[in-house]
């Protein structure tokens, strides 16, 4: 062995060398720490915006009956726009005149126009809680098919009602840098037709960087809302100008009791002949233009219109 020790010429290799792995093993390590964190936001992200889809679904399964004033479920259905009454699980307090604690809630995505902007990339919840007997005004209606501002600001809270607003979920991105991509599809564009709710969430904790971004479906069914009649129109020529005209064999969905209104059409004129669900009607001989209009107890209507020949 060579006692003479290490040159400098060695010495500034190893250094070098040392210098240079180290550096490697910094990077990696740097790289892996990023990767974790990233993925980290990413999982946190997606518990969030799963959190969010549950809590939706629950509330939608939990949604109020029709009221007689407004006999529908959902007040509001746009692509980024939701608000329904529902029932919520905290009972109000003492003295309530709202013991079976009726509530509306509001789910909303604002734009997030180019580049996209974080803080616009988010799932908001606005619910509105009240102590009166009956529900307070939606204060988020649709103007001219446009939604308020998400969340909405200034808006005038009644005597005896309550509105919080949260965060619900970040990095929601369906409208990520101008995008079109909807949160809640429906069944119907008929308020009064909605029967079950879609939601759809695009979620990435980074939208320039890898990972990818995750998808969250899932559905929900309003038990609770009313489906319109099905009508049934059948009509028999009896002779000496009579026609038989039959409802009977209309029925609704939610085995509610019908009424039937019976109109002979001329042009844009329509005449009321009868409103019973079997009609005996004696036009005379001629073919005519015959509607038969059934609505059940909740105000829904079914029409069938029919060209009819009575000898």
């Amino acid at each position: 062995m060579n006692e003479r020790g290490f040159t400098i010429v060695e010495l500034l290799i190893a250094i070098t060398v040392s210098l240079v792995v180290f550096g490697l093993v910094a990077t990696s390590l740097v790289a892996y720490q990023n990767d974790s964190q990233r993925s980290f936001q990413q999982n946190d992200s997606q518990d969030q915006a799963r959190t969010a889809v549950d809590r939706i679904v629950r509330e939608l399964r939990n949604v109020a009956s029709s009221r007689t004033a407004a006999p529908t479920l959902i007040e509001v259905a746009s692509p980024y726009d939701l608000v329904f009454e529902t029932v919520t699980s905290t009972a109000p307090a003492g003295g309530s005149a709202n013991p079976a604690g009726a509530a509306r809630v509001r789910y909303c995505l604002p734009p997030d126009p180019a580049p996209g902007t974080a803080s616009k990339q988010v799932l908001i919840s606005q619910v509105e809680t009240w102590t009166t007997a009956a529900a307070p005004t939606n204060p988020w209606p649709q103007v001219a098919g446009v939604s308020p501002a998400c969340p909405s600001v200034g808006t005038v809270v009644p005597a005896g009602a309550t509105i919080t607003t949260e965060r619900l979920a970040e990095h929601v991105t369906n409208r990520y840098a101008g995008a079109s991509r909807p949160a809640f599809t429906y069944d119907s564009s008929s308020l009064n037709q909605i029967a079950t709710v879609g939601i759809d969430l695009f979620v990435d904790g980074r939208p320039a960087a890898p990972p990818g971004e995750v998808r969250l479906r899932s559905a929900a069914y309003l038990r609770n809302q009313n489906q319109p009649p099905l009508v049934s129109l059948t009509a028999t020529p009896t002779g000496g100008g009579h026609v038989l005209l039959n409802g009977g064999g209309s029925s609704d969905p939610d085995n509610q009791q019908l009424t039937f209104k019976w109109f002979k059409i001329v042009g844009t004129t329509r005449t009321q002949i009868g409103a019973t669900g079997l009609l005996d009607w004696a036009p005379g001989a001629g073919t005519y233009t015959v509607e038969l209009q059934v609505t059940d107890s909740g105000g829904l209507i079914g029409i069938e219109e029919r060209s009819v020949a009575v000898t």
